[in-house]
């Protein structure tokens, strides 16, 4: 009997053990695991929502031309954009213009960079300035003014057509500008060379001043109209105006350059300026290389889109053809070699402005 009590109170113990084995309640180990699975479920569905917004703020460079210039005025008007509706940080610093623009980059001393259409092709193709010096790692991010070239000559200077400007006393601007490669390019479609003039390297702002003041005759300085240099030294009682181009001079630079344009100035745009100027221009645009971070870029174009009414208000010079209907300037500078980023291109195929 005392045998058989044993054996039962044994099988009790045992059942007992079982039970207690078999509870639901997690182990600290356990706990752990079920934590670390739901953290990882948590992360993964926040990294899915979080596909289009950049995590990682960048900060931004913008190298644009002198001061007295149309790029300067429009990259700061982006570069506060840019910082005031991403997560991004961007300041725009001056520089001689497109020529030097396109080492700061290669350089790394900016991450954006304004560029002129034909500074822009020849650097990523290796022409002109560049040759033997391709950058084709440059890439488009968008096109943000149209540029008409105001040519400003001093009364009295005898200049009376392009092929006069030979013997006279030219601003070029800077070296390294996108301003001296055109003045040379607008002035070689009529057999007048660089040996040929008496060159100024001056920014447009003294450039102008020059004129004024005698000391120069003329200057040609892209920019989307009004230009506000331009427009000062056009005031008043001013001892220069606006060269109007002949029929003639003009469909000679666009059978030339087939990146320009017809880009008249309207009567009215200046002070003492009540007649249409016939004119030809080119694109600006925002450039950066390759390698810049395809959400950063995405992001600087969806802002600047989507932030019109902040970015008119302070250039409405960018309330243009270029930077309203991007996609036949993007295709014709594709058809000269320069590609888009990818950024770019996602971020103009969702806002509906390229195909």
């Amino acid at each position: 009997m005392k045998k058989t009590l044993a054996i039962l109170l044994a099988l009790a113990m045992t059942l007992a053990l079982v039970a207690c084995g078999g509870n639901n309640t997690p182990t600290n180990n356990d706990a752990q695991t079920n934590t670390e699975n739901t953290e990882n479920t948590e992360n993964t569905e926040n990294t899915e929502n979080n596909e289009n917004t950049s995590t990682e703020p960048a900060r931004l460079n913008l190298a644009t031309a002198t001061s007295g210039g149309a790029f300067y005025a429009c990259g700061l008007a982006c570069a506060q954009v840019i910082s005031d509706k991403t997560v991004h940080s961007a300041s725009a610093t001056t520089s001689s213009g497109s020529v030097e623009n396109v080492s700061l980059l290669a350089d790394g001393e900016a991450n954006l960079v304004v560029q002129q259409s034909d500074i822009f092709i020849d650097a990523v193709n290796g022409t002109g300035k560049f040759e033997g010096d391709p950058h084709p790692n440059m890439r488009m991010v968008l096109p943000i003014l149209s540029q008409q070239y105001n040519i400003v000559v001093r009364d009295g200077s005898g200049i009376e057509s392009i092929a006069d400007w030979a013997g006279k006393k030219v601003v070029v601007g800077e070296t390294g500008s996108g301003q001296a490669v055109t003045t040379e390019k607008i002035m070689g479609s009529f057999g007048v060379t660089m040996d040929q003039i008496n060159p100024q390297s001056l920014g447009v702002s003294e450039g102008l001043d020059a004129i004024r003041n005698g000391l120069a005759d003329v200057l040609l300085t892209p920019g989307a109209t009004p230009v506000s240099s331009v427009a000062d030294a056009l005031a008043g009682n001013s001892n220069c105006h606006l060269y109007n181009l002949t029929e003639e001079e003009k469909d000679k630079l666009l059978s030339d350059w087939a990146y320009l344009a017809q880009m008249d100035i309207a009567a009215g745009t200046y002070p003492n300026q009540d007649e249409v100027i016939t004119c030809v221009g080119h694109i600006g645009f925002i450039a950066c290389n390759a390698d810049l971070d395809e959400q950063v870029v995405y992001d600087i174009v969806m802002a600047l889109y989507q932030n019109t009414e902040d970015l008119f208000g302070m250039n409405p010079q960018m309330n243009g053809p270029s930077f309203n209907n991007p996609a036949p300037v993007i295709e014709t500078m594709a058809a000269s070699g320069v590609q888009l980023h990818p950024g770019a291109e996602r971020a103009l195929k969702e806002l509906g402005l390229i195909g």
